[in-house]
Protein backbone atom coordinates (compact mmCIF):
# COMPACT_ATOMS: atom_id res chain seq x y z
CA UNK A 1 0.00 0.00 0.00
CA UNK A 2 1.47 3.27 -1.11
CA UNK A 3 2.77 5.89 1.54
CA UNK A 4 1.22 8.69 -0.91
CA UNK A 5 -1.85 10.59 0.35
CA UNK A 6 -4.78 9.10 -1.36
CA UNK A 7 -7.71 11.49 -2.31
CA UNK A 8 -11.00 10.65 0.22
CA UNK A 9 -13.95 10.95 -1.54
CA UNK A 10 -16.02 10.43 1.18
CA UNK A 11 -16.61 10.47 4.75
CA UNK A 12 -18.94 9.53 6.64
CA UNK A 13 -19.76 9.44 10.38
CA UNK A 14 -21.28 6.11 12.07
CA UNK A 15 -24.40 7.26 14.31
CA UNK A 16 -24.69 5.47 17.86
CA UNK A 17 -28.02 7.15 17.85
CA UNK A 18 -29.43 3.85 17.40
CA UNK A 19 -28.61 0.48 18.35
CA UNK A 20 -30.26 -0.75 15.47
CA UNK A 21 -27.49 -3.19 13.26
CA UNK A 22 -25.54 -3.39 16.10
CA UNK A 23 -25.16 -7.16 17.62
CA UNK A 24 -23.37 -8.17 20.85
CA UNK A 25 -21.06 -10.99 20.09
CA UNK A 26 -21.12 -14.01 22.81
CA UNK A 27 -18.77 -16.17 23.59
CA UNK A 28 -16.89 -17.89 26.67
CA UNK A 29 -16.98 -15.51 29.89
CA UNK A 30 -18.20 -12.95 27.60
CA UNK A 31 -18.51 -9.70 28.98
CA UNK A 32 -21.19 -6.59 28.65
CA UNK A 33 -21.74 -4.90 25.27
CA UNK A 34 -24.09 -2.38 24.37
CA UNK A 35 -24.59 1.22 22.48
CA UNK A 36 -25.64 3.67 24.27
CA UNK A 37 -28.20 5.87 22.20
CA UNK A 38 -27.95 8.95 24.92
CA UNK A 39 -24.66 9.13 25.07
CA UNK A 40 -23.96 8.18 21.48
CA UNK A 41 -21.18 5.37 22.59
CA UNK A 42 -20.01 1.92 22.34
CA UNK A 43 -19.57 0.62 26.19
CA UNK A 44 -18.12 -2.50 27.07
CA UNK A 45 -17.65 -4.29 30.21
CA UNK A 46 -15.32 -7.37 32.16
CA UNK A 47 -15.92 -7.70 35.59
CA UNK A 48 -13.65 -9.99 37.80
CA UNK A 49 -16.76 -11.80 38.89
CA UNK A 50 -17.91 -12.42 35.75
CA UNK A 51 -15.59 -14.01 34.87
CA UNK A 52 -15.80 -11.91 31.96
CA UNK A 53 -12.49 -11.69 30.38
CA UNK A 54 -13.93 -9.83 26.92
CA UNK A 55 -16.70 -7.91 25.39
CA UNK A 56 -17.15 -7.15 21.58
CA UNK A 57 -20.34 -5.78 19.86
CA UNK A 58 -20.47 -5.34 16.01
CA UNK A 59 -22.27 -4.49 12.44
CA UNK A 60 -22.18 -5.31 8.98
CA UNK A 61 -19.81 -2.40 7.42
CA UNK A 62 -21.08 0.49 6.16
CA UNK A 63 -19.43 0.35 2.71
CA UNK A 64 -18.06 -2.05 0.58
CA UNK A 65 -15.90 0.45 -1.62
CA UNK A 66 -12.36 -1.07 -2.37
CA UNK A 67 -10.70 0.74 -0.30
CA UNK A 68 -11.91 1.84 3.00
CA UNK A 69 -10.72 3.70 6.13
CA UNK A 70 -12.24 3.63 9.36
CA UNK A 71 -11.09 5.86 12.61
CA UNK A 72 -12.98 5.44 15.95
CA UNK A 73 -11.58 7.13 19.22
CA UNK A 74 -11.61 5.09 22.07
CA UNK A 75 -13.19 8.03 24.15
CA UNK A 76 -12.18 5.67 27.90
CA UNK A 77 -10.20 2.71 28.87
CA UNK A 78 -10.37 2.16 33.22
CA UNK A 79 -8.74 -0.89 34.09
CA UNK A 80 -5.74 -2.83 36.26
CA UNK A 81 -3.34 -0.67 33.70
CA UNK A 82 -1.48 -3.92 32.55
CA UNK A 83 -0.66 -4.23 28.96
CA UNK A 84 -2.93 -7.29 28.61
CA UNK A 85 -5.83 -4.86 29.55
CA UNK A 86 -6.79 -3.26 25.98
CA UNK A 87 -9.40 -2.48 23.88
CA UNK A 88 -9.70 -3.13 19.94
CA UNK A 89 -10.89 -1.87 16.77
CA UNK A 90 -11.83 -4.88 14.22
CA UNK A 91 -12.86 -6.36 11.06
CA UNK A 92 -13.87 -9.34 11.50
CA UNK A 93 -15.49 -13.01 9.93
CA UNK A 94 -19.40 -12.20 11.10
CA UNK A 95 -19.50 -16.41 10.84
CA UNK A 96 -16.39 -17.64 12.48
CA UNK A 97 -16.41 -14.38 14.43
CA UNK A 98 -12.64 -14.91 13.93
CA UNK A 99 -10.18 -11.32 13.73
CA UNK A 100 -8.95 -10.79 10.13
CA UNK A 101 -7.10 -7.61 11.34
CA UNK A 102 -7.54 -5.42 14.10
CA UNK A 103 -6.16 -1.87 15.91
CA UNK A 104 -5.48 -3.02 19.35
CA UNK A 105 -5.04 0.21 22.01
CA UNK A 106 -3.13 -1.73 25.29
CA UNK A 107 -3.75 -0.01 28.94
CA UNK A 108 0.19 0.65 29.31
CA UNK A 109 -0.24 2.77 26.39
CA UNK A 110 0.90 0.71 23.58
CA UNK A 111 -0.71 0.12 19.94
CA UNK A 112 -0.32 -2.74 18.31
CA UNK A 113 -1.76 -4.68 15.43
CA UNK A 114 -3.87 -8.27 15.45
CA UNK A 115 -4.52 -10.36 12.99
CA UNK A 116 -6.65 -14.17 13.73
CA UNK A 117 -2.93 -15.40 14.49
CA UNK A 118 -0.83 -13.37 15.77
CA UNK A 119 -0.29 -9.92 17.30
CA UNK A 120 2.03 -7.48 16.11
CA UNK A 121 4.84 -5.66 17.80
CA UNK A 122 3.34 -3.01 20.61
CA UNK A 123 4.81 0.71 19.76
CA UNK A 124 4.87 2.77 22.29
CA UNK A 125 1.58 6.15 21.73
CA UNK A 126 2.15 8.33 24.91
CA UNK A 127 -1.43 8.94 26.52
CA UNK A 128 -2.67 6.56 23.67
CA UNK A 129 -4.92 4.99 26.57
CA UNK A 130 -5.99 8.19 28.14
CA UNK A 131 -9.33 9.21 26.67
CA UNK A 132 -8.09 10.92 23.28
CA UNK A 133 -6.90 8.02 21.83
CA UNK A 134 -7.61 6.85 18.05
CA UNK A 135 -7.64 3.67 15.69
CA UNK A 136 -7.50 4.01 12.30
CA UNK A 137 -7.64 1.62 9.73
CA UNK A 138 -7.10 1.49 6.09
CA UNK A 139 -8.26 -1.84 3.82
CA UNK A 140 -7.19 -2.31 0.23
CA UNK A 141 -7.66 -5.79 -1.15
CA UNK A 142 -5.19 -8.18 0.85
CA UNK A 143 -3.63 -5.26 2.69
CA UNK A 144 -4.48 -3.10 5.94
CA UNK A 145 -2.61 -0.51 7.50
CA UNK A 146 -2.73 0.30 10.69
CA UNK A 147 -2.49 3.58 13.07
CA UNK A 148 -3.05 4.62 16.34
CA UNK A 149 -2.87 8.71 17.45
CA UNK A 150 -3.70 10.99 20.25
CA UNK A 151 -6.41 13.89 19.87
CA UNK A 152 -7.28 16.69 21.91
CA UNK A 153 -10.53 17.87 23.06
CA UNK A 154 -12.29 14.66 21.12
CA UNK A 155 -10.92 16.19 17.48
CA UNK A 156 -8.78 13.17 15.67
CA UNK A 157 -5.08 13.28 15.96
CA UNK A 158 -3.23 15.88 13.69
CA UNK A 159 -0.23 12.82 13.28
CA UNK A 160 -0.77 9.27 13.34
CA UNK A 161 1.98 6.61 14.11
CA UNK A 162 2.20 3.96 11.71
CA UNK A 163 2.10 0.33 13.15
CA UNK A 164 2.65 -1.65 10.41
CA UNK A 165 1.22 -3.50 7.03
CA UNK A 166 -0.91 -6.57 7.56
CA UNK A 167 -1.44 -9.21 5.28
CA UNK A 168 -4.17 -10.87 5.46
CA UNK A 169 -3.83 -14.74 5.74
CA UNK A 170 -6.64 -15.33 3.41
CA UNK A 171 -5.72 -12.82 0.54
CA UNK A 172 -8.31 -11.10 0.63
CA UNK A 173 -11.68 -9.94 3.01
CA UNK A 174 -14.41 -12.32 3.69
CA UNK A 175 -17.41 -11.82 2.12
CA UNK A 176 -19.27 -11.95 5.96
CA UNK A 177 -17.98 -9.02 7.70
CA UNK A 178 -18.58 -7.19 11.27
CA UNK A 179 -16.39 -4.20 12.10
CA UNK A 180 -15.90 -5.17 15.72
CA UNK A 181 -15.57 -3.37 19.00
CA UNK A 182 -13.82 -5.68 21.59
CA UNK A 183 -12.62 -5.28 25.16
CA UNK A 184 -10.44 -7.74 26.71
CA UNK A 185 -9.30 -7.95 30.43
CA UNK A 186 -6.09 -9.78 31.14
CA UNK A 187 -5.46 -8.64 35.05
CA UNK A 188 -7.96 -9.10 38.16
CA UNK A 189 -9.49 -5.81 38.18
CA UNK A 190 -12.42 -4.84 36.32
CA UNK A 191 -12.30 -3.71 32.56
CA UNK A 192 -14.56 -0.77 31.08
CA UNK A 193 -14.09 0.73 27.63
CA UNK A 194 -16.35 3.26 25.45
CA UNK A 195 -15.90 3.72 22.05
CA UNK A 196 -17.19 6.99 20.12
CA UNK A 197 -16.84 9.10 17.03
CA UNK A 198 -16.63 6.32 14.74
CA UNK A 199 -16.59 7.35 10.76
CA UNK A 200 -15.41 5.60 7.65
CA UNK A 201 -14.14 6.82 4.04
CA UNK A 202 -14.74 5.51 0.83
CA UNK A 203 -11.13 6.25 -1.43
CA UNK A 204 -9.72 6.41 -4.61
Amino acid sequence: MPDRIIQTVTTTSVSLASATGWTARTGAFSGSASVNTTSQQIELGCTVAGPQVFASIGRAPPSSAPIIEYRARLSSLVSGGGASDLASLQVADALAQTTLVGVEILADNTARTITASAAGTAVAVASVAGGQGWARMVLSGSLARCYAGVGSGGSQPTSWTDLGTVTLASGHLAPWLFLLFQANRGTSTDLTATWTSISYAEIA
